[in-house]
């Protein structure tokens, strides 16, 4: 496993974009589960877990239903969609919960999983590297790991936008007011109302799909909001083409790259492939995933002119050594 070769027009391509501040780094869920988090199965099975053992939470004004756990032992085992299974809890929390704990409780289990509980690695190496090259960052992960590795790297703490309704707010003149240490939380997270948290079929559905003016309105500034930026997809399948439509990548005023690795029979297929009919440039950072992380670091290293600064260090300390023997 060899990270691979930094392509130079890349290099260049970040180089200026950080030199402008227009750089934006897009993360998927892959980063976040190189250090440990559970996949989307797993949220969606223990999401069903948790709901069957704490009815009490909705405080019911109807008596405790014997097919409640039924019912959802029945949906952990159907063959629906994560994101249909997501819901049809939420469906049941809402029948069944007192209308003013709604609110607080139908994201109860997510406040655990997302924000307390432990990943199998309190670092994430990937991110750590990321933080060094100043940008901003949007995400469609739900956990607060990017700001963790933010604060750990700038010693400052970073500007989140929590979802898609607050978006607007923070722009002036298509721009945010701090640059390199915002992230945009595209799908929610754990701070937003329940309607902001976008994990549902239904959520994803009125987001991408329904075109009420507060939609319409978000990715029209979004849209204005990527003008002349470059961004750079990291841990992202890019096969969610609902986002990749909204964003809108085929305008020549965005340059659009992602970080994948070799493996496939057909490589060269998925390269032309992105690049003519999706317009994002492929960059192969190796051939497997624990390639990215030494990848990102040698990236960081070239942005910062760290490989400039070490051979300077180390040529120093050999001279020093030479001396040190002479004597």
């Amino acid at each position: 496993m060899t990270a691979a070769i930094l392509n130079k027009d890349f290099v260049e391509r970040i180089e200026k974009a950080k030199e402008n501040n227009s750089l934006i780094f897009f993360i998927g869920a892959g980063v976040t589960a190189s250090q440990g988090y559970s996949s989307w199965n797993d949220y969606v099975r223990h999401l069903i877990e948790y709901w069957k053992y704490n009815f009490d939470k909705l405080k019911s004004e109807y008596p405790y239903k014997t097919d409640w756990i039924s019912q959802l032992d029945w949906l952990e085992k159907s063959t629906f969609s994560n994101e249909r299974k997501v819901d049809i809890v939420r469906y049941l929390v809402r029948k069944y919960a007192k209308q003013s704990v709604f609110e607080d409780e139908v994201l109860s289990f997510e406040r655990q999983y997302f924000n307390e509980l432990v990943p199998v690695s309190s670092q994430n190496l990937i991110l750590n590297q990321l933080a060094r090259i100043p940008a901003i960052y949007i995400t469609t992960n739900y956990d607060s790991q990017i700001e963790k590795s933010l604060k750990q790297q700038l010693e400052v703490e970073p500007f989140a936008i929590h979802s898609t309704e607050s978006f607007g707010k923070y722009l002036v003149n298509n721009e945010i007011n701090s640059p390199t240490s915002t992230v945009i939380h595209l799908h929610g997270d754990t701070f937003v109302k329940s309607s902001n948290f976008i994990s549902s079929s239904k959520s994803y559905s009125d987001l991408y799909y329904k075109d009420s003016d507060e939609n319409l309105l978000f990715f029209k500034k979004i849209k204005d909001f990527l003008i002349g930026k470059t961004i750079v997809f990291l841990g992202y399948g890019l096969e969610e083409d609902q986002v990749l439509a909204k964003l809108n990548l085929s305008r020549k005023n965005v340059s659009a790259y992602a970080l994948m690795k070799r493996g496939q029979k057909f490589d060269n297929l998925i390269e032309d492939y992105y690049k003519e009919r999706q317009f994002i440039q492929i960059e192969w950072y190796g051939t497997s995933f624990d390639d990215l992380p030494k990848y990102v670091e040698k990236l960081a290293d070239r942005i910062n002119g760290f490989e400039k600064d070490s051979n300077l260090i180390q040529l120093k300390n050999m001279l020093q050594a030479e001396a040190y023997e002479d004597e």
